[in-house]
């Protein structure tokens, strides 16, 4: 927002004080700042249960292959304790910045819990129906602790500088034509496009030749192993090739959908001239039951949907955490020195 001089209701840019009055300099309140992407209430409940939800999950990874420690009891982060500890991780970060962090945390516990209870299935012990329940509310009790922690920042009213014709910082101040958004970055989003076809194509050789000069670094213990890995690198790709193609465009989601289209069209080229289907494109099918063939166009569908989504969470992900460097309200606008 435009350095705004309480005193004199005036803006004056490019400098920190104000050269009538020598006072400090604020923000002008004259247009209401818009929020940044992911900071609305509904947002920070996405970001903080996918945060639980892929901690719980990336802690059940990690811990898959340690049955037991040395005393023969299960590993610190098995079952349930790593889910708890998920969801205080989402709620936390769902509370941090507001003013009532509980709501927000209870939402991210609820819908986590839910979640793992869909991935469990139907339990066979009654009680275990309540673990929603009672994710929500270590969630919301999460979420006290991070709006307590990082409190919210408090507002200030400043009056409203008056308009003048004669001062061009203030025509500085106004918003651009509604409706008119950032022009897609056509070369961004061709590269990331290339990073996610590049990524969903090359993942099993790349995977494959990694472990040969890792020098044992690297080692599965199977075939489905090594294929499961593979998947694993394709996905983390699509979703690098998202933020590759929606970072600092002010649009992310739209650069996103717009690279896994280009990508969905190029990995469904590919597996057609090949014959066969990327492996991590099978692997992929092959858990949701899917039948895998290169000419089935049920198969393509999915892989295709499944390479735009994740163009979609990549750009979202990358317009978050790399925003514009200037404001959107700044963005292609012309500026004048001087009067008309």
């Amino acid at each position: 927002m435009d350095p705004f001089c309480p005193a004199c209701r005036s803006v004056f840019l490019g400098t920190s004080s104000c050269p009538r009055c020598g006072g400090e300099l604020r923000s002008s309140p004259e247009r209401p700042a818009a929020r940044p992407p992911g900071t609305t209430p509904a947002g920070r409940v996405a970001v903080g249960s996918l945060a639980a939800v892929g901690l719980a999950v990336g802690l059940g990874e990690l811990t898959a292959g340690w049955t037991a420690l040395a005393d023969g009891t299960p590993g610190p982060w098995a079952g349930q304790g790593g889910r708890a500890a998920a969801v205080l991780f989402g709620g936390l970060l769902a509370g941090v910045g507001l003013r009532r962090g509980f709501p927000a945390g209870a939402a991210v516990g609820g819908l986590s819990g839910g979640a793992f209870f869909l991935l469990d299935g139907s339990p066979a012990n009654p009680a275990l129906y309540a673990l929603p329940a009672l994710a929500a509310l270590l969630g919301g009790l999460a979420g006290m602790v991070g709006a307590w922690v990082w409190a919210a920042p408090v507002p200030v009213a400043l009056p409203a500088p008056e308009p003048s014709p004669r001062r061009s910082s203030i025509r500085l101040a106004v918003d651009p034509p509604a409706g008119r958004g950032p022009a897609v970055a056509w070369l961004r989003v061709a590269a990331g496009a290339a990073v996610i076809a590049a990524g969903v194509g090359l993942a099993d050789e790349t995977r494959a030749k990694a472990q040969r000069y890792s020098g044992g670094l690297l080692r599965v213990d199977n075939r489905g192993q090594g294929r499961l890995l593979s998947l694993q690198l394709a996905v983390l790709a699509g979703l690098v090739g998202g933020v590759v193609a929606a970072a600092g465009t002010g649009a992310g989601v739209r650069h996103g959908g717009l690279a896994g289209a280009v990508a969905a069209a190029g990995v469904v080229g590919m597996a057609l001239s090949r014959g066969e289907l990327p492996v991590p494109a099978a692997v992929a099918l092959d858990r949701l039951g899917v039948a895998v063939g290169p000419d089935d166009p049920a198969a393509l569908g999915v892989v295709a949907a499944g390479v735009v989504g994740l163009g979609l969470i990549g750009g979202w992900f990358g317009g978050v955490l790399f925003p514009p460097l200037a404001p959107r309200s700044m963005r292609d606008r012309k500026v004048r020195l001087g009067g008309d």
